[in-house]
Parts: structure tokens; sequence; C-alpha cells
């Protein structure tokens, strides 16, 4: 029988703990999209309550096209990789929709980081045309390099793993005549050979 020690009571704290901490996360943002600084007044009703909207920026339909696209290019991954170790991906459909379903809460968070990013990106492309010495507005080219800069910033320095896996082929072993000693010539054929060449270079 397995003790129960005090490493093994620790490990299951902190799991159970962490359970807790993501269910309180998924209630709370599940929650935001009633939370009046994401909502907008749409009138009052006969009762005098006022009416709130969820001011949202971006569609769940948008979230939708980009959850399937993640999760298609994440499969071409795992081919890529399983190929490189000599395997094949298996699966018993050939072509399927990848749908991945997203709570409110989970587009509530990916709307605000995405909010942070274009602001960011604004702010460097501004600061970039003020240096320039530019009153003009902001134009496609200044911008594209605002996001370039944003993107080695944020995205580069949180990506130490590599993008691409490559598996390198073992060494053969050396057949007994090739383990021999390398040959090495005696210094009379050294300095005859020597000679040779002097020859041939004049």
């Amino acid at each position: 029988m397995v003790k129960n020690n005090a490493l093994r009571r620790s490990a299951r704290d902190a799991l159970a703990n962490s359970k807790k901490l993501r269910r309180l996360h998924d209630r709370l943002w599940n929650s935001a999209s009633s939370a009046p600084i994401f909502c907008r007044e749409t009138g009052v009703d006969k009762n005098g309550r006022v009416l709130r909207r969820s001011a949202r920026l971006i569609g769940g339909h948008a979230y939708q096209i980009a959850a399937s696209g993640a999760a298609a290019a994440l499969t071409r991954s795992m081919k890529h990789d399983l190929e490189s170790f000599g395997s094949s991906y298996e699966s018993d459909v050939k072509t399927t929709a990848v749908s991945i379903a997203l709570s409110k809460g989970s587009k509530m968070v990916l709307e605000q980081v995405i909010c942070a990013y274009v602001q960011e990106a604004i702010l460097a492309a501004t600061r970039m045309n003020e240096s320039l010495g530019s009153r003009k507005r902001l134009n496609k080219s200044i911008v594209k390099a605002a996001f370039e800069q944003v993107n080695q910033s944020i995205f580069f320095a949180s990506s130490p793993a590599p993008r691409a896996t490559v598996v390198m082929a073992l060494p053969k072993k050396r057949s007994k005549f090739e383990e021999e000693e390398d040959f090495v010539p005696d210094e009379a054929d050294l300095g005859s050979a020597q000679v040779s060449q002097a020859i041939e270079a004049v």
C-alpha cells in the first residue's frame, strides 16, 4: 500500500486548488459580458430600468473561424512532426471540419487581448510617425512596420520552443576495416611527395 506522505498530500492540494482557481476564473469571465464596463445602454424599459447590451468588438462567427483555422494549423504541424519521425497521422476520415466551442468568457478574454495588442501597435506607429517628424496621418507602411516591431517584442520573446521538428539519422556503425588506424606515411615517403609537389609547382 502506498503511503500518503506529505509530498503526495501537497501535490494533491496543489492540484485541487488549481482546479478551484480555474473554476473561479471561468465563472468570472462568463459573467463579464453583463458587466457595465462591457455593456452599452440601449434604452429604458417600462419599469424605468436601464437596458444594456454587451458591446462586442468581434462577432462570435469570427472566433469560430479563427479557432477552426488554429486547429487545422495544429493538425498540419502534427502531421509534419510525425513524418519527421518516420510515422504518419492516423485518422478515420480524410477531411473533416474542426469546430471548437468557445464560451462567453473565452471570447471576452480574447477580445481584451486583441484590443491590447492593437493598442500597442498603434502606439508604436504613432511614436514612429513622431520620430520621423511627420504630421500626417498614419499610413500603411508605418502601421505595418509597427506591427512587425510589436510581433518581435511579444511573440518572438515568448516563443522559445522550436517551430519545426528535425530528426537526424543515427550514425552508422563502422566496419572493422574502417576502425583501423589511418595510414601514416614514413618520413622518406613524405619527403619524396614534397619534392614531387615542388617540381609540379615549377
